[in-house]
């Protein structure tokens, strides 16, 4: 008899009569067990996939939906009502519209389009080569707002024997006042190069970059949400170059890089994405030292801080909405009208840019290993170890002359390489001799605005030895931290839970390293750091402010601010007498 076709009754019933032996019993028992086991087994299994995917499922929709981009809501850079229009133009600019389309419009109601004009490959590459379909489409639009001028408002006649193209023109101007509002049209006529393709490259090459330079911001007490700002000025394009001479990603013009940065016959510092972004910082937060507002910090990064100081001066105002809309400075032209809009569409995009540019492929930075050089020595000598492009591709702020080995690296330059070009180095390297001690100079150079008095100073690190940097991580990280004062003097230092990372100070001509205590907020009063000395005390007069009286004694801003106690730079008047902090 087979178990298998056995039916409940059958086994019952010779139970009842003791036809069969208790072992048979048992063994289809065993048996139908089994069964039960092998389906329980795979119905688990299938349970653990499905719960599995499930999870996978979730956490995927969840990577996709987490956005690298987004903020918190701060009120610091919340859109103004007068302003939204100009902020819906240059979203559309932004999200909508290419390299290869030209938009014509009103360059003061940004809301007005008379059309789009589609670009040849060869107009979009050349400005000279799209200025003859751009001159006939705004020509076009010139005459048609000359003739609605001409209009007798009175005269519905008129009005009925209007082109369709002539009717939807003066149909925009509706709400708009004013009896030579179309003749006064005529001539603010305006053509604006689509940026879509362009800002979603942008998108991907950002996150090469952001986090460093969100780190720095946060070191620097500037709101991280001016980090975005490169998609405006640059495109986080490294090799961006404009015609008024500003290079980098931050845009730096050659005056104001000469401020904050080194710019000499061996680097340009300015095209450096790490230093050129603590340089941003500084001249934001200078900025709002003069102006007492981050949208007009933000609009002075374009125009200028002492235009914009003007700009209050004239209208009696701080409101960035008002300043946009009467001021008329002679250089206060379409950009700097329109850089605040332009920085506050930039962020409405990045809350929410993959319903404007879907699925974005994102760049992230490789490892680099950081060589001290203990000697002079050319590039020519390290390409042996590693290609020029990627020496290059890491060091971008090193002038044609230095990759062209007809200039030196200097003595303790720290430069950047790929990951296990040391130990091809090794041997090179241990024939450096470093160079005869000097004696550590206190005086920093007269255009480094921010002084690093209350850094401590710290032994340099072995010439010629390689430091190996994770993405994220500053140049400094991973140098040796030595201290060379006696022990006595380091133990009346106040103790601290955490320090922040060392950082290399710009002094000509060589790089010193510090490092800067982070005092710790859970200390008692006695263990919190101590004000800046004082040095000597200056009356202010008109016309000075926080930053220039820094610049004056070379010294930081917020030593300036800390000594005096000063929560509002902009509150600083004429006459008040302010101590200033010793240089160390």
């Amino acid at each position: 008899m087979n178990p298998e076709v056995i039916s409940q009754e059958k086994l019952l019933v010779p139970a009842l009569d003791g036809s069969l032996p208790p072992l048979f019993f048992f063994f289809v028992c065993w048996y139908h067990m089994g069964l039960m086991a092998k389906w329980l087994k795979l119905i688990l299994r299938c349970a653990a996939v499905i719960l599995v995917l499930g999870l996978a499922g979730v956490s995927g929709a969840s990577a996709a939906s987490e956005n690298r981009f987004s903020l918190p809501e701060s009120p610091l850079f919340s859109c103004p009502a007068p302003l939204r229009p100009q902020v819906d133009f240059w979203i559309k600019i932004f999200t909508m519209y290419t390299t290869k389309q030209a938009v014509i419009h009103d360059n003061r109601y940004l809301n007005i389009i008379y059309s789009v004009v589609d670009l040849t490959e060869d107009q979009s590459n050349s400005k000279k080569a799209r200025i003859g379909v751009l001159s006939f489409e705004i020509s076009k639009y010139r005459e048609i707002l000359l003739k609605l001028d001409k209009l007798k408002p009175d005269d519905p006649d008129e009005i009925n024997n209007l082109s369709p193209e002539e009717s939807r023109v003066y149909e925009m101007f509706r709400g708009i006042e004013g009896a030579n509002k179309f003749s006064e049209a005529a001539e603010r006529l305006r053509a604006q190069i689509g940026q879509k393709d362009r800002f979603q490259k942008a998108l991907s090459k950002s996150t090469l970059y952001l986090k460093e330079m969100e780190r720095i911001f946060r070191e620097e007490g500037v709101p991280v949400a001016l980090t975005r700002l490169p998609f405006v000025e640059s495109s986080f394009d490294v090799s961006a170059y404009s015609w008024a001479k500003a290079a980098g990603i931050w845009q730096f013009t050659d005056s104001t890089g000469r401020i904050f940065l080194r710019m000499n016959s061996i680097v340009d510092e300015r095209i450096d994405p790490e230093k050129s972004t603590r340089a941003a910082a500084r001249l934001l937060l200078d900025n709002y030292a003069q102006l007492g507002s981050w949208p007009l910090a933000v609009t002075a990064y374009n125009h200028g801080a002492s235009g914009l100081s003007r700009a209050k001066k004239d209208l009696s105002t701080s409101d960035i909405s008002e300043i946009v809309e009467k001021y008329k400075g002679p250089s206060f032209g379409f950009a700097s009208r329109n850089y605040y809009t332009e920085f506050l569409a930039v962020l409405e995009i990045l809350e929410d840019y993959q319903s404007y540019f879907g699925d974005v492929e994102f760049m992230y930075p490789k490892e680099y290993e950081v060589l001290r050089t203990g000697r002079s020595m050319k590039v020519s000598a390290i390409a042996a170890a590693c290609s020029l492009e990627e020496i290059k591709r890491l060091n971008p702020e090193l002038k044609p002359s230095v990759m062209a080995s007809k200039t030196s690296l200097p003595c303790d330059y720290f430069l950047k390489l790929p990951p296990g070009t040391k130990d091809s180095l090794k041997s090179q390297v241990k024939t450096e001799t470093p160079p005869p001690q000097a004696k550590p100079s206190t005086q920093t150079r007269k255009t480094d605005i921010a002084s690093k008095s209350d850094a401590s100073k710290k032994k340099e690190s072995q010439p010629g030895k390689a430091i190996h940097i994770k993405p994220g991580e500053p140049l400094t990280a991973g140098i040796p931290k030595t201290d060379t004062k006696p022990k006595a003097d380091t133990a009346k230092k106040p103790e601290t839970s955490q320090s922040a990372p060392p950082k290399i100070e710009k002094k000509t001509p060589m790089a010193t390293v510090t490092a800067k205590p982070t005092p710790d907020p859970k200390g008692d009063a006695k263990k919190s750091k101590p004000k800046p000395q004082i040095a000597r005390h200056h009356k202010v007069i008109t016309g000075q402010n926080l930053f220039s009286i820094a610049k004056m004694y070379n010294v930081s801003v917020k030593d300036l601010m800390k000594l005096n106690s000063i929560d509002d730079p902009s509150k600083v008047r004429p006459g008040r007498v302010l101590q200033i902090p010793a240089k160390s």
